[in-house]
């Protein structure tokens, strides 16, 4: 059985999960996919020594999600857990360091015969990339890590930007992609000025391929010139718009309800992609769009799908508008992810007329398929229409510690994680809160239900003071957070 460790973070004190000292704070967004993401660290402390060979440590043992470590002069072990997979299964099963650096291929690699000439093949999936933006699929990812491009594939091309016309559903092109050569350094790519103005980037993390179109200030004159409206659409209707075509091989989309055989829209979770066996192989959460330098204004993009002969294309849109509101450069983010077996995220709710009716909601609205979860509240300015509204996300992680029973005490842990963003108004106090009956709550996969701060025992089992500009988010176990971890099953 897969013993997992479950952490419940919220925004109430009554949880005392976080207790807020101001009225208007913003929500704080931690990252998901990176590879020092936010993992448990089960280590011992320090031993103060005049020798530095007190700390070496060599590894014992690896598994997809963890790391365990043995001190060769203390015999102390050491255990690191992260909400993200850390290794891959190599051809012979053994368990490797997830490499995020795009390398050049061999003339006589397979991919290298289909004109592929750089990829990743050290991680859960391979991804392949062709030398020019508009070449024919010009980017591969192979899900189960097949070195043939047209294997077990999901292939895709971008090929045009433009509006799509919400009332009509129609796509107008503005501009088909440009003759551009890629670059690659490290664990990112670019094709440079895919589109006027636009550079599409790609970074290689733990389970997906970060896929960023950058749209600059150059694009923002270039739309400018051509509005909606000088194409007989109205700006109410009108989304800017890339258009992709998706060429999968052995596997069928699907939205969690159904499987897709017709077109489909979609603004919220994630579209998979099933074997004949009905296992998700790989998944496309409805992406973001924001603010390159603040990446606190955000919102979720539109998904259009359409079956077109044996391909599907995908509309990736967000009202013109509402970017207009926006200041550039501007990010749209839909990047596939390729290790679905991911459940932490975040429940919140949303405009509640008091903070009373928002901490002790008995639901909330589950996020598990962003690229971040938040922790934190909001209250809204009041309007003199409208008073200000409460909203309050909380945050739930899930760690794997089957390696732990092994051993018998736990001297040390602390909790690691990555800051998206923050915007933080005042000092306050995070906490690591325990589940009242991890049998219960919270749920693998979240529901709704998970927020209710009832279903959490409040006590402290590790916090930090932290406040304005705070980037260092490590919490530290106390003695109850150590001793719970001892004892209390782990599962």
């Amino acid at each position: 059985m897969k013993k997992i460790y479950k952490l419940g973070a919220g925004v109430t004190s009554a949880l005392a999960t976080i207790t807020i000292l101001l009225s208007i704070v913003s929500p704080i967004f931690f990252k998901r996919e990176e590879v020092v993401d936010n993992f448990l660290d089960l280590s011992p402390p320090k031993i103060p020594s005049t020798s530095s060979l007190i700390d070496e440590w060599v590894i014992v043992e690896r598994n997809m999600t963890w790391n365990l470590y043995r001190n060769i002069y203390t015999g102390m072990y050491r255990l690191n857990s992260s909400t993200c997979p850390v290794n891959y299964q190599d051809e012979n099963g053994t368990w490797t360091p997830i490499n995020r650096t795009f390398k050049k291929l061999d003339p006589d690699h397979p991919a290298y015969q289909h004109n592929y000439i750089a990829g990743n093949e050290e991680g859960l999936f391979n991804v392949y990339f062709k030398e020019w933006a508009d070449y024919n699929w010009n980017i591969a990812f192979t899900y189960n890590k097949s070195q043939n491009p047209n294997i077990h594939v999901l292939k895709q091309m971008t090929t045009d930007i433009g509006y799509f016309d919400d009332s009509t559903q129609n796509f107008t092109s503005l501009q088909s992609v440009q003759h551009v050569k890629g670059k690659r350094d490290g664990d990112k790519g670019v094709y440079p000025g895919i589109f006027t103005g636009v550079n599409l980037t790609f970074t290689y993390l733990n389970k997906l391929l970060k896929e960023d179109f950058i749209i600059s200030n150059e694009t923002l004159s270039f739309l400018q010139q051509y509005p909606p409206t000088s194409f007989g659409i109205k700006n109410k209707d009108a989304s800017l718009t890339f258009k992709t075509r998706l060429n999968i091989d052995k596997v069928y989309p699907y939205n969690g309800s159904y499987n897709i055989t017709k077109n489909v829209t979609i603004n919220k979770g994630k579209l998979s992609f099933k074997d004949g066996s009905g296992e998700i192989k790989f998944s496309l959460p409805v992406g973001d769009v924001y603010e390159l330098y603040n990446k606190t204004n955000r919102s979720k993009l539109t998904y259009r799908i359409e079956e077109d002969e044996d391909d599907f294309i995908l509309y990736s849109s967000f009202n013109v508008i509402d970017l207009s509101k926006m200041k550039f450069p501007v990010v749209y983010d839909p990047s596939p992810t390729f290790y679905s077996d991911t459940d932490d995220g975040m429940i919140y709710t949303q405009n509640k007329y008091s903070y009373e009716d928002a901490k002790d909601n008995m639901t909330g609205t589950v996020d598990d398929s962003s690229s971040y979860y938040g922790v934190g509240q909001y209250k809204s300015l009041p309007t003199p229409t409208i008073p200000s509204l409460y909203s309050i996300s909380r945050g739930y992680l899930f760690f794997d510690t089957s390696a732990l029973p092994k051993y018998k005490h736990v001297v040390n842990a602390s909790l690691v994680q990555t800051v998206f963003s923050a915007s933080l108004q005042t000092h306050f106090k995070v906490l690591v809160n325990k589940s009242s009956n991890q049998n219960v709550s919270p749920h693998k996969p979240l529901i709704g239900y998970d927020y209710n701060h009832t279903n959490f025992t409040g006590t402290d089992c590790g916090s930090l003071y932290t406040g304005w500009g705070t980037l260092d988010f490590t919490i530290y176990f106390n003695e109850t957070g150590r001793n719970w971890i001892n004892s209390s099953g782990i599962y």
